[in-house]
């Protein structure tokens, strides 16, 4: 016995040193997938050996530090499910190889039409489908599907490109496509309900009029009176049914996944070098997943079910979303959310350029938590054209989160006259932002718009923010549960033009006392002197010019004007 123990412990340490060395990556492999040439019969460890499906992939046993790379110039129509975790030093990866002159390879959500279309009226074209897809893709181009409301009665016909407002904690609204006598059809990715009024706000010149007298409680019904312009769809009972000013067979292709990418109850993973493209709900979905790394991604065309995202961080902390591109998606380019008791903390989402989003460029929410929605990083992104089928968002949007960093990003060309985007915006609930050092430009209403409390907003350049369709401001502070209260401005520089403002704050009365502000060392510049709005009620009552702005919110002694 006393031979046999040392033996044993010898072949206990020469394991422990094995198992050390193959965790270090000694034996890690990499594994190449190409659509074309691969089969999935092989090992699937050199390029002339490659498998060739993404279920191969799903089903493969992964260990840290473990490749798969996609072969540039190819697409695959499955979904990626990735089913392994790394370490902190060895990551699980997910990348590309081949020819760096061609394309990143193509994770598709998207599938072509088959069967026989029917022209029904001109240029409405209907063929039979087996589900609903959530985006269709008309000429490479995202299309949400038309929604027609019933009413009882309409006292005057909405103006096509009007807006109709649902009001519910949130708004529910519909850009007018078409109306009849008695139903308006529009562009929506919100459910309307049947109990609720809905409202017509459109454009009067060039102010937005609100109807005093809302247009009832909605039903939703078939109708073709919304297919007015190319691309524009809608279902029914597995039809589908779009106008084409074309025989539409070569134009429309429809989602039929999901997502490209899930990584759920994962970690230490990476993903880069890769396109996606069409998804239903979203490109990328990170559920439960701490430390995974995203970069280099190129996110389009992603569509209106579930959360409706390009790249989705539910639940998930620790992880960095860099260097991807995501646009012409039907909703939110990049949200944060977290829900029943999880987090999504300590994610930094940086040097990302977002464009041409639904509604916002990048969202940070939860299911009325904010402290589960903390300590996030957005940094040095660039966001444009947000919020171009959404009422009322943000290119940087916050909505019950908690202290947060939005610092050093570009926000500009958000909104248009008929729909209201601020550059950075924090909505109800939204607490201890820390906004440093952005740059906000030529967005439809504020530059930043923030209520709650303990906001930071410091060094940002503010430019050009305000449509002459709202009283706006390069700055604005409004009231949602509680009006905003002790908040610290200063550093910033802020310039308006011609029919903008620069400073607005409103309040609700009913809502109390609040900590007072400290707004400071600013420098304003506006063609026109009354630029200035401290107000005692939800609305500007009157516009002021600086001296007046000073005296009556006893801010800005050391800040200055000029014109």
């Amino acid at each position: 016995m006393d031979l046999i123990a040392p033996i044993v412990a010898k072949q206990l340490l020469l394991i422990i040193y094995l198992c050390a060395v193959f965790v270090d990556n000694g034996w890690a492999a990499t594994y190449y997938v190409d659509a074309s040439a691969g089969n999935d019969s092989n090992t699937g460890t050199s390029p002339a050996g490659a498998w060739q499906g993404i279920d191969k992939v799903n089903q493969a046993f992964l260990l840290p530090g473990d490749k798969v790379l996609f072969k540039r110039g190819e697409s695959w129509h499955d979904s990626l499910v990735v089913r392994a975790s790394g370490t902190g030093t060895e990551p699980v990866i997910f990348s590309s190889y081949g020819d760096a002159d061609q394309p990143l390879p193509l994770l598709d959500c998207t599938a072509g039409v088959e069967g026989e279309w029917t022209e029904i009226r001109t240029n409405i074209f209907s063929i039979s489908l087996k589900r609903e897809p959530g985006v269709v893709l008309y000429k490479s181009e995202p299309r949400p599907a038309v929604t027609t409301l019933k009413f009882s009665h309409i006292p005057a016909s909405p103006a096509l490109g009007a807006v109709l407002l649902q009001l519910d904690d949130v708004y529910a609204n519909l850009l007018v496509t078409g109306k009849t006598e008695d139903t308006v059809s529009g562009i929506t990715f919100f459910n309307f309900r049947k109990d609720k009024n809905v409202y017509v706000r459109q454009a009067a010149e060039e102010r937005e009029e609100q109807w005093p007298a809302g247009l009832g409680m909605p039903q939703t019904v078939f109708s073709l009176d919304g297919l007015t312009e190319p691309g524009f769809w809608c279902w029914r009972e597995n039809r589908l049914y779009i106008f084409s000013d074309k025989p539409p067979a070569p134009l429309v292709r429809v989602g039929c996944q999901a997502y490209a990418v899930q990584i759920q109850n994962r970690h230490d993973v990476e993903i880069h070098d890769l396109t996606i493209r069409g998804c239903n709900e979203g490109g990328i979905l990170l559920m439960n997943a701490e430390g995974v790394s995203i970069s280099n991604v190129h996110i389009f065309g992603t569509g209106s079910r579930g959360h409706k995202t390009g790249l989705l961080l539910f639940n998930s902390s620790g992880n960095i979303i860099s260097a991807n591109v995501v646009d012409t998606v039907l909703k939110n380019g990049i949200a944060v959310y977290a829900e029943g008791g999880g987090r999504s903390r300590n994610n930094r989402i940086f040097a990302n350029i977002v464009s041409n989003s639904g509604s916002a460029g990048i969202s940070l929410s939860s299911g009325r938590d904010p402290a589960s929605v903390t300590d996030n990083i957005i940094e040095a992104n660039i966001v444009s054209g947000a919020n171009h089928l959404s009422y009322d968002a943000a290119g940087i949007y916050t909505l019950q989160a908690g202290s947060n960093t939005i610092r050093g990003n570009t926000i500009r060309n958000c909104g248009d006259r008929r729909l209201r985007s601020s550059g950075i915006m924090a909505d109800g609930w939204t607490d201890s932002l820390l906004i440093e050092a952005n740059i906000i430009e030529n967005n439809s209403f504020a530059g930043i718009a923030v209520s709650g409390s303990g906001h930071l907003l410091k060094n940002n350049r503010l430019a050009n923010n305000g449509h002459a369709s709202w009283d706006s401001a390069q700055i604005v502070f409004f009231p949602v549960n509680k009006n905003a209260a002790g908040c610290t401005v200063t550093g910033n520089t802020m310039l308006a033009n011609k029919n903008q403002k620069l400073f607005l704050v409103t309040k609700n009365p009913r809502l109390g006392d609040e900590a007072p502000h400290h707004i400071d060392n600013n420098s304003y510049y506006g063609k026109s002197a009354e630029a200035f709005c401290w107000s005692k009620s939800w609305s500007c009552d009157k516009w002021l010019d600086f001296s007046a702005w000073q005296k009556i919110s006893g801010q800005d002694g050391r800040s200055v004007f000029s014109r």
